[in-house]
């Protein structure tokens, strides 16, 4: 409700033809799109690599909007963001 408010539309668990993306997250002028890791063993680069293997990004290329690949590590024992990166897609 809060993205909402703020102009941000939210959804979780987008289906594509090779998977799930955990949330994608559009604005007026941006496609954010975050694959989330929880395992204490998994790296940002890890949650990036599958954003690219899954094709996550592909269904919004057409989209004029700027693209940004988000990946995001969770501590499970803190449950808090251990570490985070944001790539901008050409």
């Amino acid at each position: 409700m809060l993205f909402d408010c703020l102009g941000i539309r939210t959804d979780v668990e987008v289906r594509n033809a090779r998977g799930r993306c955990d949330v994608v997250m559009r604005n007026r002028t941006t496609i954010y799109v975050l694959e989330l890791k929880i395992d204490g063993a998994a790296t940002v680069d890890d949650a990036l690599a599958q954003i690219d293997e899954k094709n996550y990004l592909i269904p919004y290329w057409s989209d004029p909007r700027r693209k940004v690949k988000v990946g995001v590590v969770v501590d499970p024992e803190a449950r808090t963001i251990k570490e985070w990166k944001a790539v901008p897609q050409p």
